[in-house]
């Protein structure tokens, strides 16, 4: 059946060697429903082109970014945009991110699924799209600005702010520091595997976008009520997605006080308890309004003011969640505005949390312990709680400027370059996001080293998959059953990235959220036979070919062993006293994953019989790896709460 909907049938391709950019077609209509879109299409176009030895810095090493079927739409939330090239941090990873805010929705307003960029300029440029009206100018007077302000030139350039989006990189970008990321809207971050680093290399300083027109679906009626009866479900479910504002910064407060906020590099939970009260404390006294995305009811990032502390006065604008936590408490700050506002600075950098925070805390830890000295730092006092010279370190460091030209190569060069390795809370070398994983629970962590494309979210978050006949709830931390339910939650989030709808807009805990997504894209592209069990089998195609392109890519099984101590020691105090999330059971649980993928025991790589089911066995990168796997694999497909 013929796409009728939900695309606009052509991508951008960019030549930025060449300055040349044309319209493409939408790969044929079978392409197309077998990896949706998102994060799925663009690991499909990407594997066509990708070598074992290409880096994310050659001009010949592509970028794309793609939309879903209902971004743009009615449905709730439906902003996701993904961001899809080699991992600028792991060279055996891809990178995947995803961005939000009103940048997707524009471009496919503006009749594009995507855009492919491929070359490299050999002078800042950015990108203008106008509907069907596409070039690419001269940013030489944008480069070296921050996120914010590059994004609040161009819309004023073009002299219409209210309608025009703006993804960006920042200063760290342009100096291909490691964590680099890629910012739209002022405020939404694509971060994970570092595509700043990829669009600096470019020389790719922004994409602008300006869309007129309207996203097509092929049943219009059934999109209204679907997207109202997605909506009435969030709504009442046990546990409503909770909206911003005050409340969405409270959370970490919350947070905080049961023991899973980072303190000083995973060393002191005691801090990060003192933080929360402070945050209980101060965050009413901020002037904070909400701040979402395009249909967006849930507004998790905020805009306002500290009023409280050394750095009242100071605006803020973003999802400050587990950025004020990277750069609050993890560096022994107690002061939330002081968090809050070294957040901002990070984002307006244009940095991801992950990374530059994880260094910064190693070397806190260092300076503290007496293992680094002041001519180590370049004469910055580096104590637990010295602001003032984190502020300075990061300037440094996106300027590649003495102990930050260090940094910027990314946390396991900083450790190696002055011997701490040890106090590297890192998997795979690299940092992650996310609050105390021995907390959090397993399958968090699990995924996180598991994972094709590095430390980044790729499980539904949630202790039950009543979807996939897990119904729940499962006690995270207990190691039983955990690699089948990592299996089935890692296919079930990479279906979810695919569609183009934020993952806090569909929770997997809610039974029959599935069934409403697979009618939604039904009602969006006219597949009148997609079903839920087809979702789940596009999230397992996924999850196959993110693991055909790390063996591709030179992945071994002893790199799954590349993880910080520190992330299976027990929490030493706080109210997560002795928790030790995965601990002992790493392995055990491997194999149980392994198992119910199909994937061979020994060295991880899709059994040829995997590879059948998910239709991956005659696939060009597919058959370059090899495909033992001796054991059956177990994974069986849900599809409950289809309608």
């Amino acid at each position: 059946m013929a796409i009728r909907g939900g695309y606009r049938g052509r991508l951008l391709e960019v030549d930025l060697t060449e300055r040349a950019v044309r319209a493409v077609p939408l790969p044929p209509e079978d392409v197309v429903r077998r990896w949706v879109g998102c994060a799925g299409l663009g690991l499909h176009l990407l594997s066509r082109e990708v070598t074992p030895s290409m880096q994310p810095t050659d001009p010949e090493c592509p970028l794309f970014i793609l939309t879903g079927p209902l971004t743009g739409t009615l449905v709730p939330s439906s902003s996701n945009w993904t961001i899809v090239s080699l991992n600028g941090l792991v060279h055996y990873h891809v990178g995947i991110s995803h961005g939000h805010g009103y940048w997707g929705a524009r471009l496919k307003h503006a009749g594009w699924d995507g855009i492919t960029v491929r070359g490299a300029s050999s002078a800042p440029v950015y990108l203008w799209i106008d509907d069907d009206r596409v070039e690419l100018r001269d940013a030489g007077q944008y480069w070296g600005l921050d996120t914010f302000e590059t994004a609040r030139r161009i819309q004023e350039d073009h002299r219409d702010p209210a309608n025009i989006s703006v993804a960006c990189i920042g200063p760290a970008g342009e100096n291909l520091v490691a964590g680099a990321s890629v910012r739209s809207d002022g405020s939404f971050g694509a971060s994970k595997g570092a595509p700043g680093i990829v669009w600096g290399a470019k020389k790719l300083k922004a994409i602008a976008v300006r869309g007129t027109g309207e996203v097509p679906v092929a049943e219009p009626d059934q999109m209204v009520e679907l997207s109202e009866e997605w909506r009435q479900t969030l709504e009442a479910s046990p546990k409503p997605p909770s909206k911003s504002g005050a409340d969405g910064l409270l959370i970490m407060q919350g947070y905080a006080m049961n023991g899973r906020v980072m303190g000083k590099n995973l060393t002191d939970p005691e801090v990060a308890a003192e933080w929360g009260r402070h945050l209980a404390e101060d965050v009413p006294q901020w002037k904070l309004k909400p701040v979402g995305s395009w249909r967006c009811d849930i507004q998790c990032h905020s805009e306002g003011t500290i009023t409280t502390g050394p750095m009242t006065g100071c605006p803020f604008r973003g999802y400050v969640g587990t950025v004020m936590e990277a750069m609050g408490p993890n560096l022994g700050i107690t002061e939330p505005g002081v968090s809050v506002a070294l957040a901002r600075l990070l984002d307006a950098s244009g940095l991801d949390c992950s990374e530059v925070p994880a260094v910064i805390a190693m070397l806190m830890e260092a300076y503290s312990k007496g293992l680094l000295t002041l001519e180590d730092t370049d004469g910055l006092d580096l104590q637990w709680g010295n602001y003032e010279a984190v502020i300075e370190l990061l300037d440094r460091i996106v300027r590649r400027e003495g102990i930050g030209a260090t940094i910027a190569q990314g946390l396991r060069a900083t450790a190696q370059q002055f011997g701490v390795g040890d106090m590297a809370v890192h998997i795979k070398g690299m940092g992650y996001t996310e609050h105390d994983p021995r907390v959090r629970g397993i399958p968090l962590v699990f995924q996180y080293i598991l994972s094709g494309a590095g430390p980044a979210r790729q499980v539904a978050l949630t202790n039950s998959l009543p979807d996939l006949g897990l119904e729940g709830p499962t006690d995270l931390n207990d190691p039983a059953g955990k690699g089948e339910f990592v299996a089935r939650s890692h296919a079930l989030k990479m279906w979810q990235d695919t569609t183009g709808v934020c993952l806090l807009a569909a929770p997997a805990s809610i039974k029959g959220m599935l069934g409403l997504e697979a009618r939604a894209v039904r009602a969006a592209v006219g597949w009148e036979d997609f079903q839920a069990e087809e979702a789940t089998l596009v999230g397992e195609r996924i999850a196959n070919l993110l693991r055909l392109l790390s063996l591709f890519r030179g992945h071994k099984p002893e790199f799954e062993r590349d993880f910080s101590p520190r992330l299976v020691e027990p929490v030493p105090s706080g109210p997560a006293r002795g928790r030790v999330g995965i601990g002992p059971h790493f392995a055990s649980i491997r194999e149980q994953y392994y198992r119910a993928l199909g994937w061979d025991l020994r060295t991880g790589a899709p059994g040829l019989e995997a590879l059948q089911r998910v239709g991956l066995a005659d696939y060009p990168i597919g058959r370059q790896q090899t495909h033992r796997a001796p054991t059956k694999g177990t994974f069986s497909h849900g599809g409950r709460g289809d309608s």
